[in-house]
């Protein structure tokens, strides 16, 4: 996957993803563009380029989750990043 803009697509299976930051440890991830009732992940309301992990106890609202969980091809891209990490 490769990071353009925050609005993206998939190098892998070419869905629609946007990259976002993580609130606290400030990684860059693939996020799918689509909300989905059962994501995992909420944009920070007062800072939208960053994303948090959302909690049980959230009030409702649109909750995305992590591209890797949902590309068919996550596999692949884990597996190279093991490969280049270990060298």
């Amino acid at each position: 996957m490769i990071i353009h803009d925050e609005l993206a697509r998939c190098s892998s299976c070419d869905r629609p993803i946007m990259w976002k930051r993580h609130k606290t440890s400030g990684k860059w991830a693939p996020i799918d563009l689509q909300p989905v009732p059962s994501g995992n992940l909420l944009l920070v309301p007062d800072d939208p380029d960053f994303y948090r992990h959302a909690q049980p106890w959230d009030e409702p609202g649109d909750r995305y989750t992590n591209h890797f969980q949902t590309c068919p091809h996550a596999q692949t891209w884990r597996s190279y990043s093991r490969r280049t990490a270990s060298k």
